[in-house]
């Protein structure tokens, strides 16, 4: 079943996983986890440091609520992509791969808002905040 989602932040999984920790007590501080980049493409690697991520927070004694990669925007993409005089999907197909890549871990999702505003990188408050 697909999860992929217009959505900009999906967080449907993450606030089911939240409910569920508090309705368990749960005493551990909640985080949930994001990398971005062009993700030209995606590869085992990328979904591992995510893996690698979770493990390590855990580890350290928090909750994992989930997690989200984001693909860059194509304005920065385009240009790394022609530099190596490499092909690049657009970040629309490059969310669609994403959510395949993705598609064993219930806790992770694609999201889109970073591909959808080129032109600039938001900055961590505003992510934050939005």
């Amino acid at each position: 079943m697909s999860r992929f989602t217009e959505e900009l932040w999906p967080v449907e999984y993450i606030a089911k996983e939240y409910k569920a920790a508090i309705e368990q007590r749960s005493q551990k501080p909640f985080c949930v986890l994001l990398s971005t980049g062009a993700l030209c493409p995606i590869h085992r690697g990328h979904v591992d440091i995510m893996v690698r991520a979770k493990k390590a927070m855990e580890k350290h004694g928090y909750h994992v609520l989930g997690g989200w990669l984001s693909p860059s925007h194509d304005l920065y993409v385009g240009p790394k992509m022609r530099a190596k005089k490499e092909l690049f999907l657009d970040a629309k197909h490059r969310a669609e791969c994403v959510e395949l890549a993705v598609q064993d871990f219930d806790w992770l999702s694609v999201a889109t808002w970073e591909s959808r505003y080129p032109g600039r990188w938001p900055d961590f408050p505003e992510v934050k905040t939005t």
